[in-house]
């Protein structure tokens, strides 16, 4: 089976998602495939080699003086075009990342969505409004077109082309049934979609000893994200901690960018001496800031991306480490033998009950074997060599459905 990972935001130094892309291409190899990576770049003025099984792609950089951003998608799209037409024949899926709708996407499923496999991580929709916060509307210049560049106008066009896109694509993989029964609603009942679900490399991350509880709990969030993340809900907890009567002294690290808001809500609450913001940690920095770290925070807000259940990369950190932590949304990946190590919080705007993190924390850390279970757990539900395993038998049965 030969397939080709179409990757349109790839950076030269590397991101989270796009070590997220390097490892399904590296797995569904080991299960078995012959895949490819294409990654679409700005960055380089001719095809390069990234590793042995990925290549950069250069795209023109767009001079337009205004929607320059919008322009730069035009042009990605436009190499996507041309390097498909190219591949068409010889492979038997594009595995895309689903981007942003637009007319040239719309052109690329007409014409090969028939091997196109789409990766959904959201109902587009809630996302994209999501970015109305970033880029409010104003009447000044760069305020408007801000507005209408990043909020208005691909909503636009997910309204427009969403539908028909969908149901000219062979399969959808999504992070949620409640995700892929949105995608498959969009394209009028038409559009295939199975759970697919954030993976991890357990053995990138080694296993936490298990840190001492005494009279103060530490915790820790990972941001990931590169904007304000409202959906990651820190002010519930940040409130919380503000709320909080009990015995224990509580400590909350919050390592990322763009922090403001996290930053406004502590001062308000004068609490800066319980929640710390810091810059991101990465390798043996992180793991070793994580030795002392009781609990982790998963995301407490996904209700604001009009969602309940997903699974994130975070989580699957936690696990791998054997670090207990926190959630608040369903996560198809965790099992009753998870509640062990994981407390679930109600999806809504409720603040964080911390009495009830306390007395979670304590039980947590009394088992002398829960890092090693947690660890386990990873190895046997979580790793990209049993998601990738999963999701290549399925490639394999789209493919024999189609020549019987």
């Amino acid at each position: 089976m030969k397939i080709i990972y179409l990757f349109t935001s790839p950076s030269l130094h590397g991101s989270s998602v796009q070590t997220k892309v390097l490892n399904q291409i590296k797995y569904l190899n080991l299960a078995g495939a012959e895949c490819r990576g294409a990654f679409f770049s700005t960055e380089v003025k001719g095809v390069t080699p990234f590793n042995d099984q990925v290549d950069f792609i250069p795209v023109d950089i767009c001079n337009w003086k205004y929607f320059k951003a919008s322009g730069n998608k035009r042009k990605i799209m436009e190499a996507v075009l041309k390097y498909a037409r190219s591949k068409y024949n010889d492979i038997d899926f594009f595995y895309f990342r689903y981007p942003e709708a637009g007319s040239l996407l719309n052109t690329f499923c007409s014409k090969y969505g028939k091997k196109t496999i789409f990766e959904h991580l959201s109902i587009e929709e809630f996302e994209i409004k999501l970015h109305t916060q970033e880029n409010p509307f104003g009447l000044s210049p760069s305020k408007l077109f801000s507005w209408l560049e990043y909020s208005k106008l691909p909503l636009w066009r997910e309204y427009l082309f969403g539908k028909t896109m969908r149901k000219n694509v062979k399969l959808g993989i999504c992070n949620s049934k409640e995700i892929a029964d949105f995608q498959n609603r969009k394209s009028g009942g038409i559009y295939q979609c199975i759970i697919g679900g954030d993976a991890f490399e357990v053995v990138a991350y080694p296993l936490k000893t298990r840190p001492i509880l005494e009279q103060e709990l530490r915790m820790v969030f990972l941001k990931g994200a590169s904007t304000s993340a409202d959906f990651n809900g820190l002010d519930r907890i940040i409130k919380g901690i503000a709320n909080y009567q009990g015995s224990f002294k509580l400590k909350l690290y919050i390592l990322g960018h763009q922090l403001d808001a996290e930053k406004d809500t502590v001062s308000k609450l004068n609490i800066e001496d319980k929640v710390k913001l810091m810059s991101p940690k990465r390798g043996e920095e992180l793991f070793d800031f994580l030795k002392d770290i009781h609990i982790g925070i998963a995301t407490l807000g996904l209700f604001r991306k009009g969602l309940n259940e997903t699974t994130t990369i975070k989580v699957r950190e936690y696990i791998a480490l054997g670090l207990p932590f926190i959630f608040a949304y369903t996560d198809p990946d965790l099992n009753e033998e998870a509640k062990e190590f994981a407390l679930e919080f109600p999806n809504d705007d409720s603040i964080i009950d911390m009495g009830k993190v306390t007395e979670f924390a304590k039980k947590a850390l009394v088992d002398k074997e829960l890092p090693q279970k947690m660890r386990n757990y990873a190895e046997e539900h979580l790793d990209y060599e049993v998601k990738m395993k999963h999701l290549y038998s399925k490639f394999n049965r789209l493919l024999v459905n189609e020549n019987n």
